[in-house]
């Protein structure tokens, strides 16, 4: 197996179409930012799709895709990630993680309402 997305980044991590609309343009995060990895259930809180991560290499292993995984979704603007695939096991095994980059919604702020005086 070879990398799809080469020149997307040293390990082969790309990103499907990001979401068309208003709420489609997001400000990347800070490198290194904390993002969740969400595995195996769905979020509690709401949240809207940004993009899918597809992560492949037969070079790398499970650190590197992870770390490429958080990387991509600090760059979307993505609060966490549902990870819908995962198969990485040692390097020169192909593996492969595919993953949803989303944004959670904000919560209303009941302490931002204002409230009537007597």
């Amino acid at each position: 197996m070879t990398s799809g997305a080469a020149a997307a980044g040293r390990s082969g991590e790309g990103v499907g179409r990001p979401r068309r609309g208003p709420h489609s343009i997001r400000p990347s995060r800070p490198s290194g930012c904390d993002v969740e990895f969400i595995r195996g259930r769905s979020p509690e809180r709401p949240y809207d799709k940004v993009a899918l991560i597809m992560w492949e290499s037969v070079w790398y292993g499970e650190q590197t895709a992870l770390e490429d995984i958080r990387r991509r979704a600090c760059d979307l603007g993505a609060d966490a990630v549902i990870v819908r695939r995962e198969y990485v096991d040692y390097p020169g095994n192909p593996g492969q993680v595919v993953a949803t980059a989303i944004k959670f919604r904000q919560l209303p702020n009941a302490a931002a309402t204002p409230t009537a005086t007597p």
